[in-house]
């Protein structure tokens, strides 16, 4: 009778099962959901474990529902993204998700993973993965192929994949960054409007081109001041003159 008196409540089966499970202190038993669903309709085989109304610029927008087996992270991302919450917004909700004590195995969503194969290299198999960790998918794709040894292969790579991945992330610039440091001045303290007064002041310029160069190529020590592309009186390109810093001269 308490079996019936519960399924009669206008809720999931699945719920239900869920809910007896705990009253009884056993499993959901797969048994007694064929036997609900022979005289009630299942609309599907596992638990909500988490539900939530999702308020944005004051309205509600939306619902979190977290299905039993379901990855957190997955389920924010693809009910938030369409409404534009943003990276940092869908990181709360987790954070809240994660308060909650709802299992999860990963932090971030995951929007893409496929196997790498290189044409010219019939050995070259790994799997490439973008996550919804606040990246840019073009420096994701970049630090694949220097993680891998394949750099000369960047610019294949960014154009067979950015395609597919700006349509399900947000890309802001198909350049990556390849390097990235903080600048501190001599009390070591870090200033954005300092930072070139700094580098000249202190004659650091030599000792960061140092520090970038150790993390990729550098094909000069000098910067170019001034670059432009020399054509004949028939607008042909016949070259170009590059001025370096130092009062070097180049033609090409």
């Amino acid at each position: 009778m308490a079996d019936e008196a519960l399924f009669s409540q206008p809720i999931s089966t699945a719920d239900g099962r869920q809910t007896l499970a705990v009253y009884r202190n056993q499993e959901p038993a797969t048994v007694m959901m064929e036997r609900v669903c022979a005289v009630a309709e299942c609309r599907r085989a596992d638990p909500v474990i988490y539900s939530k109304s999702v308020t944005i610029d004051g309205k509600s927008e939306g619902r979190i529902e977290i299905l039993r087996g379901q990855e957190p992270a997955d389920v924010i991302f693809a009910a938030l993204k369409p409404l534009g919450v943003t990276f940092e917004g869908r990181r709360q909700v987790f954070q809240d998700i994660k308060a909650a004590n709802i299992p999860f195995s990963r932090e971030h969503a995951l929007l893409f993973s496929e196997n790498i194969l290189l044409a010219d290299d019939g050995e070259f198999s790994e799997r490439f993965v973008l996550l919804d960790d606040g990246r840019e998918p073009v420096d994701v794709i970049y630090e694949f192929a220097r993680e891998h040894s394949i750099v000369q292969h960047f610019s294949d790579l960014a154009a067979a994949l950015l395609p597919q991945l700006c349509a399900i992330a947000v890309c802001s610039r198909e350049v990556p960054l390849v390097f990235l440091n903080s600048i501190n001045d001599e009390d070591g303290r870090h200033s954005f409007k300092r930072q070139a007064y700094t580098l000249k002041l202190f004659g650091y310029s030599q000792e960061l081109l140092g520090v970038v160069c150790s993390s990729i190529t550098c094909t000069r020590s000098v910067p170019v001041v001034y670059r432009k592309d020399l054509n004949n009186v028939n607008g042909q390109h016949v070259g170009g003159l590059e001025i370096l810093e130092r009062r070097r001269q180049q033609f090409g």
